[in-house]
This record gives C-alpha cells, sequence and structure tokens, in this order.
C-alpha cells in the first residue's frame, strides 16, 4: 500500500483523482510547493537572460532569379513606365518605391521594367513574400554580382550597401510590404537598418519594389 501524504506538511500540494465507471487511478501522489518555487526562480533568470539575446532570423523562403510572369499581353502603363525609365537614368535617384493596393499590377510593372530596361548590365529580382529573412537575400545578391560574403550576419548590411554603391547594379524586392507588421515595423530583422544605410550612404543606382 502506497504511503498516505502527510497533513502536516503545508508545502505539499496534493494530486488527487475519482475514477468512475470502468475508469482506474494508476497514480497519486504529491509535490512540494517549496521546491517547486526553488525551481522556477532558479529558470526565471536564465529565461531573462534569453529573452535579452537576439534570436538568429528565420531565413523563410526567398525566390529569386527570373520573375516569372509573362508579359505576352501586356498592354499601356507607358506613363509609368517612362517615369520609372526617367527615375532610373537620374544619379540622384537610388530607391523607387512601386505602392498600391494587391492586385493593382506593380509586380507586372516591376517585371516589366526588370526585362526592358538598358544601363544594368547586373540585376536580380527578389520575391520576399515567403517571409524570406534579410540575411538570406543579402547572401544571395553579394554572390550573384559577384563579391565577398562575410560569415558575421551583422556585417552583410554595410557589405550590401558597398556592393550596390560601386557599380550600376538593379535590385528588384518585389512583395516587400509583406514583411512589415502591423505597425509598421519590419517582421524580419536587418530590412530597416539596410534601407536607413542604403538612403543615407547610397549612391550608384538601387532599385527596389
Amino acid at each position: 500500500m502506497a504511503e498516505e501524504p502527510s497533513p502536516s506538511n503545508s508545502n505539499n500540494i496534493e494530486m488527487n483523482l475519482t475514477a468512475y465507471g470502468d475508469s482506474k487511478v494508476t497514480q497519486v501522489g504529491q509535490i512540494n510547493a517549496a521546491e517547486v518555487k526553488i525551481i522556477v526562480d532558479r529558470i526565471e533568470p536564465v529565461l531573462e537572460r534569453l529573452q535579452q539575446i537576439s534570436p538568429p532570423e528565420s531565413p523563410g523562403v526567398l525566390k529569386a532569379g527570373n520573375p516569372g510572369k509573362s508579359l505576352a499581353y501586356w498592354q499601356g502603363r507607358t506613363a509609368e513606365i517612362a517615369q520609372i525609365q526617367q527615375w532610373l537614368t537620374d544619379e540622384n535617384t537610388f530607391l523607387i518605391g512601386i505602392e498600391g493596393i494587391g492586385g493593382t499590377g506593380k509586380s507586372m510593372l516591376a517585371t516589366k521594367i526588370y526585362d526592358e530596361i538598358v544601363g544594368f548590365p547586373k540585376r536580380f529580382w527578389a520575391d520576399v513574400s515567403y517571409g524570406a529573412g534579410f540575411s538570406d537575400l543579402a547572401r544571395q545578391v553579394l554572390g550573384e554580382f559577384g563579391f565577398p560574403v562575410p560569415e558575421q550576419e551583422a556585417q552583410l548590411v554595410e557589405a550590401l550597401v558597398r556592393c550596390l554603391r560601386s557599380g550600376q547594379f538593379l535590385l528588384i524586392v518585389d512583395n516587400l510590404e509583406s514583411l512589415l507588421q502591423p505597425d509598421r515595423q519590419w517582421g524580419s530583422l536587418f530590412y530597416g537598418d539596410f534601407f536607413q544605410a542604403w538612403v543615407e550612404h547610397g549612391g550608384g543606382v538601387g532599385c527596389q519594389f
């Protein structure tokens, strides 16, 4: 017969179970509240330290390479195309955004520019709609453009800015708005740092949609 829990110990928390019908109780027991408190007190500082450490960025899925959109039935948008082409040839313009509600053809317009614009011997298309992290994007762009890829994640922002400043590169980031949270903050690390650094220190021509 199992030993009955001692009622004299006020730190004991009893665990009782009642069986009905054909059910059977296989085990009951008790835990010591003081011991549980000690364990919790020891774990909490560790959890606080872990929360202060920035977790590694989740890479998500980056769709890169060809936009994969057919322009066989393209019509119109001549004014928008002419305006973007003018901006792309302006040395003082190095960041362009196409904004609008879903389904208005933003990605198709970006594809048209990507396929037909001249003056950019190196170009890169990236679709981040599946939550691609900046680190994955930066490493692929640097590799595609033939630049060294730093091992440290924190160095990727500076490396990508340096890369894009060094020549005529066209970088199109499609569905970028999908990475924004409801409070308009970036849901992925480093994107905000990159665009801020690019605007402050950019040069050459980089294009973002």
